[in-house]
């Protein structure tokens, strides 16, 4: 059987010789497709048995035009990019990889909130318009950052803020104690 990688390692890693040795034909996908316009993911996946996911969507669309379609793993986390009821009607399985990308995940969170805190994008902006002010941002020391959810990607950020001197508030229905 024949299995495609889409996602952001799909160009290697150990699921590859995994996947080898279990049998599979496993493949990249062309990296010059647009896998977000559907016709383009379909043309990529003809024959294919499952699918290394990335965030590209399968609608009912998609999933109806790949009849050799078994599995779609997702990287990561999150079912919203796959129309689940189309799979459910087609056999198709769907799963996650967690564990995979939550510290990825969380240095991104940072970064983004990092940039926003120090006025990146509205500084990059006069910049490009060559124009330069100087204005004083708020330290990120001690500030308090809210997250709502203390699953893999929540500790994660959470124990970044409390490296930067944030304080962390959270909500988590189902906490982990001994974090």
């Amino acid at each position: 059987p024949k299995v495609i990688s889409t996602s952001v390692n799909a160009d290697g890693g150990p699921h590859f010789e995994i996947l080898a040795n279990a049998g599979f034909e496993i493949d990249p996908v062309d990296r010059s497709v647009d896998l977000f316009v559907e016709d383009n993911l379909v043309g990529q996946l003809q024959g294919v048995a499952a699918i290394s996911a990335g965030s590209e969507p399968y609608t009912r669309q998609v999933v109806e035009s790949l009849p050799d379609l078994r599995v779609i793993s997702r990287s990561g986390v999150g079912f919203d990019a796959v129309d689940l009821a189309a799979c459910d009607e087609a056999g198709v399985v769907v799963t996650v990889t967690p564990g995979v990308n939550h510290h990825a995940v969380a240095e991104h969170t940072m970064a983004l909130l990092m940039g926003v805190a120090r006025g990146f994008p509205d500084l990059h902006i006069r910049v490009k318009e060559g124009r330069w002010s100087r204005r004083a941002y708020p330290r990120v020391m001690g500030s308090t950052l809210g997250i709502v959810g203390l699953g893999r990607i929540g500790r994660a950020v959470a124990t970044r803020a409390v490296g930067l001197g944030m304080h962390v508030l959270a909500y988590e229905p189902y906490p982990v104690l001994e974090f």
